[in-house]
């Protein structure tokens, strides 16, 4: 009998006839219902999966089991062959049909496009914060839909800062599209030209909205519908229809305008709190309506930056953080800056559990493409290394032409990876985004490319910014330069600590500097009980750190301040091993190199 005739005697094509319709339906109704309640879009895949792989497991049994009138029998095995035919088959439809999925889904034929700030006037002052704002808000809205490749705000506007033309966008960030336009406001109408150009800079679509301020998050859905459906995603897409069907933030012009305000102000927590623009504009935007969640996401942030800039686990900062973002996320569970904050705050504040649940919930959001720059600092905290890499890589990918990314990426490509030429790779790129920047308190990351003298004045200018300590530079630098013995050291950070002029978490740290790892480890005990431990800092990124990891009291340390327990149910770092049952750490690198 041939193969066609026994698989239409074992009625394989009427089971497949029957699988496919039946497993089509029950899955666009399951997509349906995780739509309808914005579950992550992982849960939509395993979905379409489960079922692409029950359609070879449906023909097999066919295959292996007969239907008669006293029920079900099992057939004859069959020949060899033919088994392997029919599984062959039944999986090459599985994937084929999987990566049709995929295409049509729009998962492997993603969309890179680079929205510029809308242009504004110097003259119309009060157009500048929608011009921003308007901009980064159909950013964000293009991200969550899994098509779309967008670059972040920072590198957006840092290409118009460069004085590129369109190609030179295009390939400064790797986009295939650029979304550029301006934006005038006049009384309270706001009418935005934009135009959609391909790499080459040739116009492929414009369009002029007129709204009332008051329209403006239809005015952003308007925009976002045409420039989706100008890209070739169907306006039926359930991903696009969650972005145009979502409620508008806050009902409040006013209240949106403060916000978006705060949002194009420059940082300036070297000011007191009474005179920083930036938390004034959110303060007087959550006062306006109280019921903006977005609001308390970028209140928490500034909290959250200073409660890290601070090393403070005390200071009511870190308190104010934690507030805002758990009364942000009362009223928006999906507010991923929020989880971000929450993550970072409370792994400062030795939380390992509470972080570790926020970093979860932060995974766990729809949104396929969410990136927060807290993150990454949350896994340092909780001495996930490689996940802390990950997620850095991650932010810099999303937002390349942003300094403070290149920056971090240096100094922990060497701390991490141990990798001194991608250390030096990043470092190149965060000076020429931003002259001038240093490694700072990190003067051995450049030990092998700056001279002496312009380490120790990098280490001057971080001293500061962070006015922490005495002048330490002069004296720790030629220690690790090889040009000064440590115990010489010792004596004079002893009296900076005796007369007041470092704080003892400054201290701990300069004794890993001048390895006298027995007081360091003594030490780190007191800290933790006084809120002032950084105990990432015990594990990476200090002189020294691998006779921390392997001194006889560090597996003590790790169980007192409460590592070990998190480490037990969520994984040892890579540099912890059980040998013969003994758990042992070593000095090999935490993570491996994914650049």
């Amino acid at each position: 009998m041939s193969l066609f005739a026994e698989l239409a005697k074992r009625r394989v094509f009427a089971t497949a006839a029957i699988y496919v319709p039946a497993a089509w339906l029950a899955a666009e109704i399951l997509l349906a219902v995780f739509d309808r309640f914005q579950a992550p879009a992982w849960a939509g895949d395993i979905v379409v999966i489960l079922f692409l792989l029950g359609f070879p497991v449906a023909l097999l049994l066919s295959w292996l089991f007969d239907l008669t009138s006293e029920g079900v029998k099992r057939a004859s095995p069959g020949t060899p062959l033919g088994i392997i035919t029919l599984l062959a088959s039944g999986l090459f439809l599985s994937v084929g049909t999987y990566v049709s999925y995929q295409v049509f889904s729009g998962r492997l034929d993603e969309f890179r496009v680079a929205v510029l700030p809308f242009q504004t006037s110097e003259l119309n002052e009060a157009a500048a914060p929608y011009g921003s704002g308007i901009a980064d808000d159909v950013r964000s809205a293009l991200r969550r839909l899994p098509y779309f490749k967008v670059p972040a705000q920072t590198s957006s506007e840092a290409v118009l800062n460069m004085g590129l033309d369109i190609p030179g966008i295009a390939k400064r960030l790797g986009v295939d599209f650029v979304l550029e336009g301006t934006l005038e406001l006049v009384g309270d109408q706001l009418q935005i030209d934009v135009v959609l150009l391909d790499e080459g800079g040739e116009a492929l679509w414009s369009e002029r909205y007129e709204r009332a301020v008051r329209e403006v998050f239809e005015l952003q859905r308007d925009l976002l519908r045409s420039l989706s459906s100008e890209l070739g995603v169907e306006e039926s897409s359930p991903f696009l229809q969650a972005q145009l069907e979502e409620p508008a933030p806050t009902s409040d012009p006013e209240a949106h305008r403060l916000y978006l305000s705060g949002r194009i102000l420059p940082e300036d927590f070297d000011k007191p709190e009474g005179e920083r623009r930036r938390m004034q504009a959110f303060m007087a935007a959550r006062q306006r309506d109280p019921g903006y969640a977005a609001v308390y996401a970028a209140i928490a942030r500034e909290y959250a930056t200073e409660c890290w800039i601070l090393d403070d686990r005390t200071s009511h900062k870190c308190d104010l953080a934690i507030k805002f973002a758990e009364e942000g996320l009362e009223l928006d569970g999906q507010l991923p800056d929020a989880w971000a904050v929450l993550a970072m705050v409370r792994a400062l504040r030795y939380d390992w559990v509470g972080a570790q649940e926020a970093i979860d919930h932060f995974y766990d959001l729809p949104s396929p493409d969410v990136i927060s720059s807290s993150l990454p600092a949350a896994h340092w905290n909780l001495g996930r290394f490689q996940e802390a890499w990950d997620s850095l890589m991650e932010s810099y990918e999303n937002d390349p032409l942003n300094p403070m990314n290149s920056f971090v990426a240096g100094a922990w490509a060497y701390m991490l990876l141990e990798d001194r030429e991608l250390s030096d790779q990043f470092a190149i790129l965060a000076q020429e985004l931003q002259p001038g920047m240093n490694y700072g308190g990190w003067p051995d990351i450049a030990v092998h490319r700056l001279p002496m003298d312009q380490a120790i004045e990098n280490g001057r200018q971080s001293y500061d910014v962070f006015q922490d300590g005495a002048d330490w530079a002069p004296v720790i630098v030629p220690v690790i330069y090889g040009e000064a013995e440590a115990e010489s050291t010792w004596a004079e950070i002893d009296r900076w600590l005796a007369e007041g002029k470092i704080r003892p978490a400054t201290y701990w740290w300069m004794l890993a500097y001048v390895n006298r790892i027995d007081d360091y480890i003594d030490l780190s005990f007191e800290l933790y009980d006084e809120q002032t431990l950084n105990p990432a800092w015990m594990l990476t990124g200090v002189p020294n750190h691998e006779a921390i990891r392997t001194h006889p009291r560090f597996l003590e340390l790790m169980a007192y301040i409460g590592y070990s327990d998190y480490w037990n149910e969520v994984g040892w770092p890579s540099f912890c091993k059980l040998v013969e049952g003994v758990r042992q750490c070593d000095g090999e690198p935490v993570a491996e190199n994914t650049q």
